[in-house]
């Protein structure tokens, strides 16, 4: 507990406030991805798949998604709106639906409560 005291200015008394309430800056936000890129080979045109991104919250908090944007279209992501107590997994739901024949590199923005950065998920393949 820390003590702040300071002259009143209305009376001449000492004031004292208690900010052990205030938040511990020793909180730990970590978040660890199993894998951030995911190759699914050949897959076939106009056939949607879906890859699983898990991660695990390595800190003593627990951890939100906050925002999740992907590179196209043809891509979607789903997750839990729960937060995830410490210790514990979850994973985010890519799905990609190719609409053309060729090499493809797609990515997903995810931004989590443990980092004001962005982490990048990709899923790379080829369509048949």
């Amino acid at each position: 507990m820390i003590v702040c005291s300071y002259p009143s200015l209305l009376n001449g008394q000492e004031k004292q406030f208690d900010n052990s309430l205030a938040r511990d800056n020793t909180d730990i936000l970590k978040v660890i991805w199993e894998k951030q890129h995911i190759d699914v080979g050949y897959v076939m045109q106009n056939k949607p798949i879906t890859v699983n991104y898990t991660f695990t919250n390595d800190g003593d908090q627990p951890l939100v998604i906050e925002d999740i944007t992907t590179s196209c279209g043809c891509t979607a992501a789903k997750h839990s709106q729960e937060p995830v107590l410490p210790g514990e997994s979850s994973s985010i739901a890519v799905t990609y639906n190719a609409g053309k024949p060729g090499a493809f590199h797609k990515s997903v923005r995810v931004k989590t409560s443990a980092d004001e950065n962005y982490t990048v998920l990709t899923i790379s393949g080829e369509v048949q």
